[in-house]
């Protein structure tokens, strides 16, 4: 078995992952600006996700953006892989 291919492939498959959690978050009004800030914009979401965002929010307090998406594209990596 060649491990280059996997190699290549979880790294391909990880920068995925962390663009489209950017883009998620991007759409939930939790963005990062040119200086590499945490901005939060309110947004008209459903309510069946407003708790989510809420609890997205807080994290990314806490957390720095970068940090925030680099999480949640390991876990969901993690899951893909498991």
């Amino acid at each position: 078995m060649n491990i280059n291919i996997v190699k290549s492939f979880s790294t391909k498959a990880f920068d995925q992952f962390t663009e489209a959690v950017t883009r998620r978050l991007n759409v939930l009004g939790i963005k990062q600006d040119n200086d590499e800030q945490l901005v939060i914009i309110d947004s008209d979401i459903q309510d069946e996700i407003k708790n989510k965002r809420e609890e997205l929010v807080q994290l990314s307090q806490n957390m720095s953006f970068t940090s925030l998406v680099e999480h949640a594209a390991y876990t969901w990596f993690n899951r893909l892989c498991a």
